[in-house]
């Protein structure tokens, strides 16, 4: 409970602080024309009160200036999705991670990457952390904090606190702080034995001239992530697992990875004429990524070390400077863009001399047609000099939606050259290349039935990933304790991985339906997808069959019809499939075995089913969640090879929001 303490005290003294530094002074009544259009909105009631509410509040994003979309958003409010606070819920199962919220997370369904050019490689913690898309830019009136906090079972908790407020009419800061404390799923050796700690800061501001003319987004953000790695469990022979008693390859071995950014990212455009505008935007992101460890028995076991040092201690760091600059436009219902984008790239790592520094320049432009509110067009496309390239078109509409992206981009460093105590390569390997075709029906039936089918095909040519290279057949034993003629603990296979690239092609074929629909207080929701996987290069691409989510709910207004109340059943299935396995001395995924070889751990194939009651009072959201109430205590059930899913517990959490 001494952490849970701690953690009330800190939301204390920072609420206390923000509320106490800017909510000072006369409160200004700002009466400033919404983005979206609409004329003015009254900020006062008939007894001329100073009444600030959701609905005096907007946010934008980046892409919405950028692209002139001039798309404004509105604070959520409702009961529907705040529950889902852990990274697999919350990302209705897509993410593949180790089982606790803060481990190392893959995407189950791939999606193209938004940088064609040269990257550092390490992506396992990029869900965590808030790059400059996903900041949203506040114009709030008056002094805007928010406050969500979930505790988790097992001594997990996630903490975030929001401040926004406008200096003018026209200007806003704001900052936002999370911090997740998380203990380990299994194997817990006091209450306290944390597994990850999350801790981010950003601030930002938004800030528009009166002629209309300049507008500036500038965001600054610090992220540090730590996670004790655990190499998952051990299995035992006797089928009869334990959260209590389970034992963690990685036991005993103070084994930690780190990853810590910082990023600065400005935005700001001018309008020379009526319709014709130029614009700047700069990024900077700084990453450390570290491995530590003191090597046992088991450890080198399963990580065979390549030095000959039991301690290991590992460092990698990637730095990137962007800086783009363009002339955007409208004429009549077209907007158009053009750009040129510079980037100055360096990686290092600790047991490699000196840097690899690349300069990348590239051209690209942006074109969109608004046919009207609810039906446009849009082109995009990016040529590196290298001939990387991105190229892409989307529809939407009222009926469907319809889209193409082609992508050739470039091999991250990781994979070019890596040397530590533990991994060791060299090579050389050529662009990626990915062809994918996505199209969605959009079917209403009345206002309380919707149905949306839609189909994926993504086209894979020289895809870049890793693999366990040891034979399928070495096992060696971690521990020799006998129980009835037999060791307590099944063998393990050694982890030594190396980068591959195809040379064949494959093709991921995935039909989808998904519906909603609401009878008086009642609503259900679901989605399926069905995934094929063909060509030659098929096995490099393992994913569920058949994946499933659904939901089903009763929400209405009680107590003198004051308090929200909705009452819930989610369930999640997915096939079993041979996931990527994970390597925490590199914090890369990789594919179990190589082809033709039979994998050994499979994951999922089990169902998650979480009760839950959320209610709302006025501008407080409270939450009780009784998270996957149907896995039996003794079951083992994977999410990655080795790594369980954490016991089924209750989560609480609140949400609450200040206008004033």
């Amino acid at each position: 409970m001494d952490r849970y303490f701690k953690t009330l005290t800190v939301v204390a003294i920072l609420f206390g602080a923000i509320t106490g530094t800017f909510a000072q002074g006369n409160l200004r009544r700002d009466d400033t024309p919404d983005r979206t259009g609409g004329g003015r909105k009254s900020i006062l009631d008939d007894s001329s009160k100073l009444v600030y509410n959701p609905n005096t509040l907007v946010f934008t994003k980046l892409a919405d200036v950028k692209y002139d979309l001039g798309t404004t958003y509105s604070v959520d409010t409702t009961l529907s999705k705040f529950y889902k606070w852990d990274t697999r819920s919350g990302s209705d199962y897509t993410i593949q991670n180790l089982g606790n919220v803060g481990t190392a997370a893959k995407e189950v369904f791939f999606t193209p990457p938004k940088i064609i050019g040269k990257t550092s490689g390490f992506s396992v913690y990029d869900y965590y952390f808030k790059s400059a898309d996903k900041v949203k830019f506040y114009n709030t009136k008056s002094p805007y904090t928010s406050l969500y906090w979930a505790l988790g079972s097992n001594s997990r908790s996630v903490l975030d606190v929001s401040f926004s407020r406008n200096i003018t009419p026209l200007w806003n800061i704001g900052a936002d702080f999370s911090f997740n404390d998380v203990d380990k799923a299994v194997a817990r050796s006091t209450r306290n034995d944390t597994e990850t700690r999350t801790t981010q800061f950003d601030i930002y501001t938004w800030y528009k001239a009166k002629s209309g003319r300049y507008e500036l987004l500038a965001n600054f953000t610090t992220f540090s992530n730590e996670v004790r790695e655990t190499g998952g469990v051990l299995i035992p022979t006797n089928g009869v697992f334990s959260y209590d008693d389970a034992r963690l390859v990685l036991n005993d071995t103070d084994a930690e990875a780190k990853d810590k950014r910082t990023n600065v990212h400005l935005f700001h455009q001018y309008n020379l004429l009526n319709g014709l505008g130029v614009y700047h935007e700069a990024d900077w992101l700084s990453t450390s990524n570290r491995y530590e460890a003191f090597e046992n028995d088991a450890s080198k076991a399963k990580y065979p070390i390549l030095m000959g040092k039991d301690t290991t201690s590992e460092r990698s760091t990637f730095t990137s400077l962007t800086n783009e600059m363009g002339v955007k436009g409208h004429w009549r219902k077209w907007y158009y863009q053009a750009f040129f984008k510079n980037r100055v790239l360096s990686f290092s790592q600790k047991f490699v001399s000196g840097t690899e520094d690349d300069i990348e320049n590239s051209v690209g432009g942006y074109m969109r047609l608004d046919i009207d509110s609810t039906n446009r067009i849009s082109l995009r496309g990016e040529l590196l000099l290298t001939g990387d390239h991105r190229f892409s078109g989307k529809y939407e509409g009222d009926w469907f939606d319809v889209s193409y992206v082609r992508e050739q981009y470039a091999a991250p460093y990781i994979y070019d050259r890596y040397t530590t105590n533990h991994q060791d390569w060299s090579e050389s390997f050529n662009s990626q290349q990915v062809d994918q075709i996505k199209g969605r029906a959009k079917f209403d039936w009345r206002g309380w039935f919707h149905f949306y089918p839609g189909i994926t095909l993504t086209n894979f040519a020289n895809y870049l990933y890793f693999v366990n290279v040891t034979p399928a057949d070495e096992q060696v034993s971690v521990d020799p304790t006998q129980e009835d003629g037999r060791p307590k603990y099944k063998s393990l296979r050694p982890v030594q991985i190396q980068p591959r690239q195809t040379s064949g092609v494959a093709q991921v074929l995935s039909p989808e339906a998904e519906f909603e629909a609401t009878f008086g207080n009642f609503g259900f929701k679901g989605k399926a997808v069905y995934s094929i996987v063909t060509g030659g290069s098929s096995d490099v691409f393992p994913m569920p069959d058949l994946f499933v989510n659904a939901g089903v709910y009763w929400e209405n207004k009680v107590i003198m019809n004051k308090i929200g109340l909705r009452l819930g059943v989610d369930v999640h299935w997915a096939s079993e499939y041979y996931a990527y396995g994970y390597d925490p001395t590199s914090q890369q995924f990789y594919l179990q075995q190589e082809s033709g070889t039979s994998n050994s751990i499979s994951v999922e194939g089990f169902t998650n089913v979480d009760l839950y009651m959320n209610i709302k009072m006025k501008y407080f959201r409270l939450f009780l969640k009784y998270r996957d109430a149907t896995l039996a205590q003794d079951q083992v059930n994977f999410v990655t090879p080795y790594y369980v899913v954490a016991e089924p517990g209750l989560d609480f959490g609140i949400s609450w929001f200040f206008f004033d």
